[in-house]
């Protein structure tokens, strides 16, 4: 089942993304989705702990358009793990993603073909409490650590 949310984006980012969507004919979500992802997989937005989320400067509502989009649930949870950890809100991160990151992404990822639904598809996180502070981690991927914890577990159960 999909998440579908609704954003607001410059007319200018959104010609863009539009341009190149017809030029690799995928849609504007698709696009969206695969430039976030390349963002935050390749570590190309710096995470910062101590402010709260950054939102885009206003400009009067006239500037913006508004934006649907639809997200398979693993990137909707990206999404918000992205807005989490990068300090950013959505439409500040898209923008941010397309300034930044647009042809690089293109490059890498749309060129080559790289385009997979599945491309980055383990996800997991853990709770865990050291020195009496409880935190989580999130993986887009599935570390060696975890996959001897499912090893070990599989085992047992014989």
């Amino acid at each position: 089942m999909n998440c579908e949310t609704t954003t607001c984006i410059s007319h200018e980012h959104l010609h863009r993304l539009k341009q190149y969507s017809l030029l690799y004919n995928l849609s504007v979500s698709e696009l969206i989705t695969l430039l976030v992802r390349f963002a935050a997989q390749n570590k190309k937005m710096q995470f910062i702990g101590d402010r709260k989320i950054q939102y885009r400067e206003r400009r009067g509502k006239d500037s913006w358009k508004r934006l649907h989009i639809v997200l398979k649930p693993f990137d909707y949870e990206i999404f918000l793990d992205a807005k989490k950890l990068f300090k950013m809100s959505v439409a500040m991160m898209i923008e941010f993603c397309i300034d930044n990151f647009l042809f690089e992404c293109i490059e890498n990822t749309i060129k080559k073909q790289n385009t997979d639904n599945y491309l980055y598809g383990s996800y997991h996180y853990e709770f865990t409490t050291e020195d009496g502070i409880d935190s989580y981690h999130v993986y887009w991927g599935i570390p060696l650590k975890i996959l001897k914890k499912i090893l070990m577990t599989q085992q047992l159960r014989q």
